[in-house]
């Protein structure tokens, strides 16, 4: 009686199968595929990286007298709105967040004018009507252009500057403030670094907007602010960033707040947290 050719055949199968994960060089073949397969997602993660981050929207705001435009140091020019109040004690450098531009902003900044601060923000380039393309290195020289914007050009000191940035905000308004002496920073529903949204440990030899490892560096009062619920960020990055923030410090986590609603929520808590910033800056010049 002859053998079974579908038997022998399996049994085939089997016997390499088992030679495939028993044997020492195969081991190696499997070790040299899944680093290829590492190398492959590194490099398109680091040439498409761009693309994933920035996420702009046609402009939602026409060009007009109200909008300004101002150059960076690399010749580009970038839209901004400004509202100056006389006497003001601070002025607040907003930065938005992602799929955001101008004309998104302005419930935030009409906190601030509740205050009795002045305001300025910025479209980085690439959002709303600001030229060029958005980089991670590009939205800091457009920080560094707003900066030089309001202390020039607007003859606000450093010292009665208070920068603010929203989710992707946060990451620029920290660079700037570990690189400018500014009086105050506010950090809205931001993360610890662009990469650690996604994979919440580092599993890439490199990584952008590493906020976390910034932060130190700032030296003036913080205020942190999270939603609980935060569906883009998660909370625990911003109670990373907190505790890596120097003293004096204040934070405001408003619970059951997802990234899109942290400031309806928060109600009276969000100018508050404001006033508490202020204060701290206050009692640190005495």
């Amino acid at each position: 009686m002859g053998s079974n050719p579908t038997v022998s055949s399996i049994k085939s199968e089997s016997e390499a199968t088992t030679r495939f994960f028993s044997g020492t060089t195969n081991w190696r073949r499997l070790l040299a595929l899944v680093a290829a397969v590492y190398v492959v997602f590194a490099l398109a993660i680091f040439f498409g990286a761009e693309r994933l981050i920035f996420i702009p929207h046609d402009p939602g705001y026409p060009p007009g007298p109200g909008i300004l435009m101002i150059p960076t140091v690399d010749h580009e020019s970038i839209a901004a709105i400004s509202h100056q109040i006389t006497d003001a004690p601070f002025t607040v450098i907003y930065f938005h967040g992602n799929e955001e531009d101008l004309s998104d902003v302005g419930d935030r900044l009409a906190e601030f004018k509740q205050l009795g601060l002045s305001t300025f923000a910025i479209d980085y380039r690439g959002y709303g009507r600001s030229a060029g393309t958005p980089t991670e290195e590009n939205t800091y020289h457009d920080a560094d252009a707003a900066y030089s914007y309001v202390t020039n050009g607007l003859k606000v000191p450093p010292t009665k500057i208070i920068v603010l940035g929203r989710s992707l905000g946060g990451a620029v308004a920290i660079d700037l403030a570990a690189r400018r002496p500014v009086a105050g920073l506010v950090i809205e529903s931001s993360f610890t670094s662009a990469y650690r949204v996604a994979v919440p440990f580092p599993i890439l030899p490199f990584d952008q907007f590493e906020s976390i490892d910034k932060i130190d560096r700032v030296k003036c009062p913080i205020a942190v602010m999270h939603g609980t619920a935060d569906d883009v960020v998660p909370f625990s990055q911003g109670k990373e960033l907190f505790a890596a923030a120097h003293q004096p410090k204040i934070s405001l986590w408003v619970d059951g707040a997802t990234h899109a609603t942290l400031l309806a929520r928060a109600g009276h808590s969000y100018a508050d947290t404001i006033r508490s910033l202020l204060d701290m800056i206050a009692a640190q010049r005495r």
